[in-house]
């Protein structure tokens, strides 16, 4: 003999037995590292940006996170955002630590020591430091002029 089920008044399946909740829980699949790199990927601006120039070996066990960080920012969308920022790219052989170093357009450096990161701590720790430069720039950016037309009206 099948069961009936009955819906509630706020839409959820009740069990007619039980009077329980039919299904509770994620609907969806849970977040993973690559939602969040992709949501990091989402936010990287870099319009208040003057170079940008990475170093690495690549023999070094953890370069393999600044090259990713390379081809993130070589992204045709992202590179658009800034069309006179320059990339360097130094491949070294001297066992050194790979690193990022980022000139802004107010003087100000930024130096990732990226020996022991991820992709995903490069990216939200370059957010978290472009962020506040990207507001100040954007209120220092003129507003665009607007133009008002009107049309003629016929008499």
């Amino acid at each position: 003999m099948a069961r009936k089920l009955t819906i509630n008044k706020f839409g959820k399946v009740i069990n007619p037995i039980r009077h329980a909740i039919a299904f509770e829980g994620r609907w969806g699949r849970p977040p993973t590292t690559k939602t969040f790199i992709a949501e990091q990927i989402r936010k990287v601006d870099l319009r208040p940006v003057k170079a940008v120039n990475v170093r690495f070996d690549p023999f070094h066990p953890n370069a393999q996170a600044v090259r990713e960080f390379m081809f993130i920012t070589s992204f045709p969308k992202i590179r658009k955002t800034n069309l006179k920022c320059t990339f360097k790219c130094d491949v070294v052989n001297d066992r050194s630590e790979p690193s990022i170093f980022i000139d802004f357009e107010n003087k100000q450096k930024c130096i990732f020591k990226a020996g022991s990161l991820n992709i995903l701590d490069i990216l939200q720790n370059y957010n978290k430091v472009v962020e506040p430069i990207l507001q100040k720039y954007q209120e220092d950016q003129p507003k665009p002029f607007e133009v008002k037309v009107e049309r003629k009206r016929r008499r």
